[in-house]
């Protein structure tokens, strides 16, 4: 096990994103700090690589995520990528590529309305008695003999 590197709070302002992530740098990678040394989990769950909102490398960690999570919501996908990524803003970057994805666009869109046509004249006829046009198939043809 490589010694950890800390990163100074000097080096990271307290205004900045990162200052509450505790950032450290192992292997050459910006990684969250934390308190989850003594967990059973792995290193990257421990201290997952931060990566930068407005990089095009979010974008695609997200878009791949949201691929392999077949087209989940928000939450699941954000789940998914904590485990090994901590993209600072990650729901602003899910909800711009979730409204751009055309398959979930798609697959929320709401069902379809169309207008019912007019009713044909022979329908409409007040002087026809009720049932006129009206015929019932009891399972197929009857054989009808007639005396």
């Amino acid at each position: 096990m490589m010694p950890k590197k800390i990163v100074s709070k000097r080096s990271v302002g307290k205004t900045s994103p990162l200052y509450k992530l505790d950032p450290a740098l192992k292997n050459q990678l910006l990684r969250v700090g934390g308190r989850l040394e003594n967990a059973p989990i792995s290193e990257e769950s421990k201290h997952p690589i931060i990566v930068p909102k407005h990089s095009p490398i979010s974008c695609l960690i997200a878009r791949y995520y949201h691929r392999l999570a077949g087209h989940s919501g928000l939450e699941h996908v954000l789940s998914m990528i904590r485990e090994r990524f901590w993209i600072v803003g990650a729901r602003n970057v899910l909800k711009r590529m979730l409204n751009s994805c055309v398959d979930c666009k798609r697959r929320q869109a709401p069902a379809g309305e169309q207008k019912m046509a007019d009713l044909p004249g022979h329908r409409v006829t007040p002087d026809k008695p009720p049932f006129t046009f009206v015929g019932v198939d009891c399972f197929g043809p009857f054989v009808v003999k007639r005396a």
